[in-house]
């Protein structure tokens, strides 16, 4: 019913563990980089969109969408950004924000720099024709 193990078995399954532990590993390091990258980007987006709708209303400015976009960057990613840069603009019709930063980096010669952008038109008033009804 059972086999022996010959002698030329012996040891073979440390072998086998040795040669594909590294290997596992390593494609659970990527899961994980992957993982924060996904968290940064959903977090940079959140953030971009928040900056742009404080750009976009009525009463907005530039500095008050970038103190807003600061805000929820911080609070959503927190030290999982590095070398973040946020640019706002806010012209007589649109504005947007871009945000852009790196992810803390597991795997070596993995790309973790992440650009998102947010625009969209500036609210106004717009007195009716005519007069009021």
């Amino acid at each position: 019913m059972f086999r022996r193990a010959s002698r030329t078995d012996r040891g073979a399954s440390t072998i086998e563990f040795v040669l594909t532990m590294p290997l596992l590993l390593f494609i659970m390091l990527i899961t994980v980089q992957f993982a924060l990258i996904a968290h940064a980007q959903s977090g940079m987006q959140a953030a971009a969109e928040e900056g742009a709708a404080r750009a976009r209303a009525y009463d907005g400015s530039a500095g008050q969408a970038h103190s807003q976009t600061t805000k929820y960057l911080q609070h959503l990613s927190g030290s999982l950004l590095d070398h973040v840069s946020i640019s706002v603009d806010r012209g007589q019709e649109q504005a947007s924000v871009t945000v852009q930063g790196t992810v803390t980096q597991i795997v070596p010669f993995m790309p973790t720099s992440i650009t998102r952008h947010s625009t969209g038109p500036v609210e106004r008033y717009v007195e009716e024709e005519g007069g009021a009804r």
